[in-house]
């Protein structure tokens, strides 16, 4: 079983940056769960993304469809749906 992380702040400061538009400033950033805590969803690294506010509305909006991580050989990155329908991934 996976164990919360402790701090959403070290989280932030982990990432350093939206993984979406790359936004690198600390106060608009925001801890996004790709499964929503009504559903169960947990603070977890595997569960958890770095979104600015703008991108995090976005995505709350229906405009970015936020899939989750997946691992590949340049390591772990970022699978979503861009404004325009694209498929795209972000390291």
């Amino acid at each position: 079983m996976k164990k919360p992380f402790r701090n959403k702040k070290i989280f932030k400061r982990q990432a350093g940056k939206c993984q979406i538009c790359g936004d690198k400033e600390y106060a608009v950033l925001d801890v996004h769960r790709f499964l929503p805590g009504s559903e169960g969803g947990k603070y977890e690294i595997t569960n958890c993304v770095c979104l600015c506010s703008k991108c995090h509305r976005k995505e709350q909006a229906g405009l970015i469809i936020v899939i989750g991580w997946k691992h590949s050989t340049a390591g772990r990155i970022l699978h979503y749906i861009d404004e325009e329908g694209n498929e795209q991934f972000s390291i």
